[in-house]
């Protein structure tokens, strides 16, 4: 009987071996990435061409200070005479912790009589705070809308815009938008009755009027202004008997007028500084002049 033959699956011929990846030439120890000096020759790059076109545009991203030509504390009442002279009873020092809260040192807290009204007259007595911020990088206005509230009043209207006439350091008139707030509280004394008070501010931001403090924020971050400040100035008006009436919103802004008449060219002429004069100067590279 015959064997059947039995046949050897053929042999496949081994595919050639692929070729190793070439291996990247190695770093020398202590040298980074070429990748790494690529990428930071870049940055260097954009880093120098930024500040090359900050400088060709006049364009200033950090604000100098412009500092006020005599400090707040050494404010004058007696220039105001004999229209206004300051309260035999003045407000306490404030503490560091309020100061701090401030964020400034340059301020001036008074109390100043009326003296073309009665004492009884529920705007008979001023009372006047003003405050002064420059050279910070994110200076944020305080309102009394928070200040207000914080120590236990309500905001029952406002802020709204009423416009007035002051007079500038030349005698002058110029409008001033301020911010119009009323206030109550239940009095301390009899724990019965409220309290009413109207509180009115302004904001003076690089030689201009500002009723919001959005718009100064945006005063104060213009790339193209080299010098940046800003000055708060408060009001609100009570009796000069030690009583409780206060002066309605109305009364508040007549009396406010009445006296920026008086304090806004003192307060120019002394104390704030001349920031168009300023920035026309650092673009011609002379000194800073003051106000005259």
């Amino acid at each position: 009987m015959s064997e059947t033959a039995t046949t050897e699956p053929p042999v496949k011929a081994s595919a050639p071996a692929s070729k190793a990846p070439k291996r990247a030439a190695a770093v020398p120890p202590g040298w980074a990435s070429p990748r790494y000096y690529a990428a930071l020759a870049v940055l260097l790059l954009f880093g120098v061409a930024h500040l090359m076109t900050q400088q060709q545009l006049k364009v200033h991203a950090h604000k100098d200070a412009l500092p006020l030509l005599k400090s707040l504390s050494s404010f004058n009442a007696g220039a105001l005479m004999p229209y206004y002279r300051p309260n035999p009873i003045q407000p306490e020092p404030l503490s560091e912790e309020v100061k701090d809260t401030l964020g400034t040192t340059e301020y001036v807290s008074m109390l100043l009589d009326d003296l073309s009204r009665e004492p009884a007259a529920p705007d008979a007595v001023a009372s006047l705070f003003v405050s002064y911020y420059t050279g910070k990088p994110d200076m944020v206005p305080h309102i009394p809308e928070q200040c207000m509230v914080a120590s236990g009043w309500e905001l029952v209207s406002g802020p709204k815009v009423e416009s007035i006439n002051a007079d500038d350091a030349k005698g002058n008139p110029v409008p001033i938008k301020l911010a119009v707030c009323e206030f109550s509280r239940r009095d301390n004394r009899d724990g019965k009755s409220d309290m009413h008070r109207t509180v009115v501010y302004f904001f003076y931001a690089n030689d201009k009027y500002y009723a919001d403090r959005s718009d100064v924020r945006v005063a104060l971050q213009s790339p193209w202004a080299r010098y940046a400040y800003y000055s708060k100035i408060e009001l609100s008006f009570m009796n000069g008997t030690g009583g409780s009436a206060m002066a309605t919103r109305d009364e508040t802004i007549g009396a406010t007028e009445r006296l920026l008449k008086r304090l806004w060219p003192v307060l120019l002429h002394d104390h704030f500084p001349n920031w168009t004069a300023a920035e026309q100067a650092a673009n011609t590279t002379r000194a800073t002049p003051e106000r005259g």
